[in-house]
């Protein structure tokens, strides 16, 4: 949960940048009949702790790989952000296109990251 938390900051100040209120960017998340910001943030949580947790699952696989932990959820970050951009964006009825395109990448990225370092201390 902690990053999904760290990538949510990331979609907040991307929001604040491009002059939303940190409620309405969880707006984005829900279904454009509704766009409540609770539910689009408890949405967002629990997608990302089921990939948090998929990533976990998935550990054994990357575990053999020659490369800190951090740099391999960097890469599963930059899969989710494809995944996003290819097969939820286009087919979601979320309006996630007013997301700015750099501020949900980085999240991506920043989800990634802090997922693997996370995880890579539990293994120590």
């Amino acid at each position: 949960m902690l990053a999904g938390l760290a990538g949510g900051v990331v979609v907040v100040m991307g929001g604040l940048a491009s002059g939303e209120r940190a409620f309405e960017v969880f707006a984005h998340f829900d279904t454009p009949q509704r766009m409540s910001a609770f539910v689009g943030a408890a949405l967002y949580l629990g997608v990302s702790g089921l990939f948090g947790i998929l990533f976990g699952i998935a550990r054994g696989a990357w575990s053999r790989l020659p490369a800190p932990t951090w740099l391999v959820g960097l890469g599963y970050g930059i899969v989710l952000l494809g995944f996003d951009l290819l097969v939820v964006a286009r087919g979601a009825e979320a309006t996630l296109s007013a997301i700015p395109s750099w501020s949900l990448a980085a999240s991506h990225l920043v989800f990634g990251a802090m997922l693997g370092w996370l995880i890579g201390r539990v293994e120590l």
